[in-house]
């Protein structure tokens, strides 16, 4: 299916188009039902469509493309540029266990979408930002991701972290007008944080150093879930970066 607003050709039994993000059904203003053809009657009441105004036809979907582009888009862009990741965190061998990696790998990068400016870039550019950043992780915490059976940088709580923070990173780059490996790797280091850090007992436990600190509000003194782990975790790091930003909730499962 060649979609009409940017002519990108899509799989036949698209609903959306992978670029742009359009739809390509209408929807009857009578009972809601999807349908192909807006020049037909409706497949569920009958209806004619040419009784309705075009515009409340257009209303239908222009609503929906909003909801695809809010909630869909970030997960498809997000698929597109997981791969340049795969190969640098090790995630290329085929098994159950590393599928489900890579599904939290994209999931996590969803949220580097909801930046307004990182979100205004091709998706060439953002994985580019992305290689720096993390070889400049890789360099910043070499043994933490090298040995992936006590440090958690290159699974599921590390990643997450990470690409949560990614967006912080870039704002303060912007500010210096420098977007260099080198200028990461330095942002990072200013946090304090070391290999210590991402040792996953201590990340469960809500510590670091060897125990002595902790990056857990006051107000929760233990971790409840990984989620709860990965949101204590990255507004630490914010902290300590003199950023702040509120995660939306996660909208894919």
């Amino acid at each position: 299916m060649i979609c009409p607003k940017c002519q990108f050709q899509n799989r036949p039994d698209s609903t959306f188009c992978a670029r742009c993000g359009k739809r390509f059904h209408f929807y009857c203003p009578a009972c809601g039902e999807t349908t192909a053809d807006a020049d037909n009657y409706c497949i569920k009441c009958g209806h004619s469509f040419h009784v309705y105004p075009p515009s409340l036809l257009q209303k239908h979907e222009q609503e929906k493309e909003e909801r695809h582009r809010e909630y869909y888009m970030p997960r498809v862009r997000s698929a597109r540029i997981a791969p340049v990741l795969h190969n640098l965190l090790g995630l290329t061998e085929q098994s159950n266990m590393s599928d489900m990696r890579r599904d939290h790998l994209e999931h996590s990068l969803c949220h580097v979408f909801e930046d307004p400016w990182l979100s205004l870039h091709d998706d060439s550019d953002v994985s580019d930002f992305l290689q720096d950043f993390w070889q400049a992780v890789k360099e910043l915490w070499p043994e933490a991701f090298n040995d992936s059976n006590e440090y958690c940088i290159r699974n599921m709580l590390g990643f997450s972290i990470l690409n949560r923070v990614f967006p912080d990173v870039m704002q303060l780059c912007r500010k210096s007008s420098d977007f260099s490996k080198e200028t990461m790797k330095r942002i990072l280091a200013q946090t304090g944080v070391d290999s210590d850090f991402w040792r996953e007992k201590n990340l469960t436990c809500g510590e670091f150093d060897s125990g002595i600190k902790s990056f857990i509000p006051d107000n929760a003194p233990f971790i409840t879930s990984p989620e709860s782990c990965i949101n204590a975790a990255t507004s630490y790091i914010r902290g300590k970066l003199g950023t702040t930003r509120v995660d939306k909730k996660p909208f894919i499962n």
